[in-house]
């Protein structure tokens, strides 16, 4: 039984937005707990801004009890209802360089190649995108897991090739 004015609805529990903690920030660069692949990626997609209903569309039919883990192991914690996950200081206006639709399409032919079938929830993401700020986030995600995955010079073809960045 919850106490009176503690109350979380099962609702404000999925819009709650989660970021990794300086031990999770950590664990992305030493994977020292070893986390299980689909862990990490969830980790990994966690950045302050993602609701618990949004992460485990990306994560899969086990995202809340994923997310739930990596609290308990000190990875991650909600935002504070002051902190607005929608207000980001350096925030900046998200910029294609190719039309929109070409840059989706691009971005989904890299991650079938790339990533084949593990790279379906990036797939996900981007198909569903639907404003420019989305699509924008959606690429620069793929962009960050494929610099971890195969280098920098790798991530910067990916940039220029969907239109991240202008192709000089």
């Amino acid at each position: 039984m919850s106490k009176p004015g503690s109350r979380n609805s099962r609702a404000e529990q999925i819009a709650r937005a989660y970021r990794k903690t300086d031990s999770g920030l950590r664990e992305i660069a030493s994977r020292a707990h070893r986390l299980g692949h689909w862990m990490r990626f969830a980790l990994i997609m966690v950045n302050g801004r993602r609701t618990e209903s949004e992460l485990s569309s990306l994560i899969g039919h086990s995202g809340p009890d994923t997310l739930r883990e990596l609290v308990e192991l000190g990875l991650i914690e909600p935002v504070p209802a002051t902190d607005s996950p929608t207000t980001v200081q350096g925030d900046v206006e998200p910029v294609l360089f190719v039309p929109l639709e070409l840059a989706r399409a691009r971005g989904l032919v890299w991650i079938a190649e790339e990533f084949g079938h593990k790279g379906a929830p990036l797939t996900r993401r981007l198909t569903r995108a639907e404003t420019l700020a989305e699509l924008h986030h959606a690429l620069a995600l793929t962009e960050r897991f494929l610099r971890r995955i195969q280098g920098t010079q790798r991530a910067h073809q990916f940039q220029r090739e969907v239109g991240l960045r202008p192709m000089h």
